[in-house]
């Protein structure tokens, strides 16, 4: 599924917006000065790199986000592949639909 160029941005800050509690701290600051810059190029990549190297479990769903991100991008083979490494928790996705489901979204 291909990305518009207007909803690449805000995809990325919604993606990163839910990733962060799961993040390591210090990325709070990358994606700050990637954002304010209009960086989402290497906000992107260091989105990929960090979730893989630090292992941050993700959703079933929000790889399918990623995923969507660094195919939007151009010259995006390295990070295509380092997305192969990422940790997909299961449980996290049906937490957030268990969630859903008791508040009736």
């Amino acid at each position: 599924m291909s990305v518009e160029e207007a909803d690449f941005y805000d995809l990325t800050d919604a993606v990163i917006e839910q990733l962060l509690p799961r993040l390591p701290k210090w990325f709070l600051d990358v994606y700050e000065a990637y954002a304010d810059a209009g960086e989402y190029w290497y906000l992107v990549e260091g989105l990929a790199w960090t979730l893989v190297d630090a292992q941050v479990p993700v959703s079933a769903q929000e790889r399918d986000q990623i995923y969507q991100l660094v195919n939007h991008l151009k010259g995006n083979e390295e990070m295509l592949a380092k997305l192969g490494g990422l940790t997909v928790d299961r449980e996290l996705g049906q937490a957030r639909a268990d969630g859903d489901q008791a508040s009736g979204r």
